[in-house]
């Protein structure tokens, strides 16, 4: 089951400005409905004031989830588009750890690359039978973060710390 704290891993819930959260909550209807997995809901908005960042976290409780099959839907080899001016986007995925509770995790990375910038956003996601969530970081917009954007690397141990303190395992 998941469940909602107000401190996760040391990450207090925030508030993050609301044309954020409406581009955000639109992606996440877009990917469950991707995924096909419906249940009782949960989302949260935490607060990363070291790395000047939002953790989004979304996740559904359900039943008869399929993990390799919720990975696989998610898991993708790398892919460039070129827009003809100069900006690339490349999007992958790769396996993750998934942490104590089991399961299966990735995590997908896009870049983005321009002639002024390269930034990357990153989705860690994990699945069991009975849960299926998911962390993205975001660079906060008012300057506060040091870093341009959070590859997997950087996403997958905060993935697997929030996912110890927001789960709680099937008896």
């Amino acid at each position: 089951m998941l469940t909602v704290p107000q401190v996760a891993a040391g990450y207090p819930q925030g508030q993050p400005p609301a044309d954020v959260v409406q581009r955000f909550d639109a992606d996440t209807r877009q990917n469950a409905a991707r995924l096909g997995v419906s249940g009782m809901p949960v989302q949260a908005y935490y607060d990363d004031r070291a790395d000047g960042a939002w953790i989004y976290y979304t996740g559904v409780t359900g039943s008869g989830f399929d993990p390799d099959h919720l990975h696989d839907i998610l898991y993708q080899l790398p892919e460039v588009n070129d827009d003809g001016a100069g900006d690339r986007t490349t999007t992958s995925a790769i396996d993750a750890k998934p942490g104590p509770h089991g399961g299966r995790a990735v995590c997908n990375t896009v870049l983005i690359q321009t002639d002024l910038l390269t930034t990357a956003v990153s989705t860690c996601s994990w699945f069991t039978s009975t849960t299926a969530a998911g962390i993205t970081l975001v660079t906060k917009a008012d300057g506060t973060s040091p870093k341009l954007g959070f590859t997997a690397a950087d996403v997958a141990p905060i993935m697997r710390a929030i996912r110890a303190e927001v789960e709680i395992p099937r008896r």
